[in-house]
């Protein structure tokens, strides 16, 4: 991942919790995406959290790549 800013703290701190929750990463292109707009994001990561359920598509990615 080749971001032109760090990422803000509250979206690294999410991250990190989505990937120890459910054993992969938020994948890199859904990060670029929203790096400049992480709040849709955080929300994507809390809610899954929270209900204690991935993303499926994160999730099949991860298990593609």
């Amino acid at each position: 991942m080749n971001l032109a800013q760090p990422l803000p703290t509250q979206l690294t701190t999410a991250l990190q919790a989505y990937q120890q929750a459910f054993g992969h990463p938020v994948p890199a292109e859904v990060i670029e995406m929203y790096a400049t707009r992480s709040g849709p994001l955080l929300l994507e990561i809390r809610q899954a959290i929270a209900l204690q359920r991935p993303v499926k598509a994160w999730l099949e990615r991860s298990r593609v790549g």
